[in-house]
């Protein structure tokens, strides 16, 4: 093999080198909750685990079924349970992040219909390191039956 060949296969594999850990974060056990019919918010749980070697932080999330998501977390201010938006979540290396009721979530604003069971809400979660996580959360019951 020339030279120039191999300089062609060792460049095209240089992404690949770039993101080799990205197998190693992933999206377990999604769900949304089913909304009433006249809310306009609604609330996506799961467990984000990075089991690379390097931290990772959230950039930005999208779903088409909002206009807006946003990780948020629910925190006790002055002896009252309130929310906040999440500007920065790192999850450091080999841990995970937890999304569940009374803790972290995606909060979907301006939904454009409500979340019925059955369904399912495609969702995008952008890293820092370039990696876009792509899944699809079932939509469960508000209470379950």
């Amino acid at each position: 093999m020339s030279k120039s060949r191999i300089w062609l296969v060792a460049l095209a594999m240089l992404p690949a080198l770039c993101f080799a850990d990205t197998g190693k974060i992933s999206i377990k056990n999604p769900w949304a909750r089913e909304t009433l019919p006249a809310t306009t918010t609604g609330v996506i749980y799961l467990t984000l685990e990075n089991h690379s070697e390097q931290a990772i932080a959230i950039e930005a999330v999208s779903t088409p079924v909002a206009k807006k998501a946003e990780v948020h977390k629910h925190a006790m201010v002055n002896g009252m349970m309130s929310m906040e938006k999440v500007d920065h979540l790192q999850i450091a290396a080999g841990t995970s992040a937890i999304f569940k009721p009374g803790s972290l979530h995606l909060m979907l604003f301006d939904i454009k219909q409500p979340l019925k069971v059955g369904q399912s809400v495609s969702v995008a979660i952008q890293l820092d390191n370039g990696q876009t996580l792509s899944f699809d959360a079932p939509v469960k019951p508000i209470v379950k039956r």
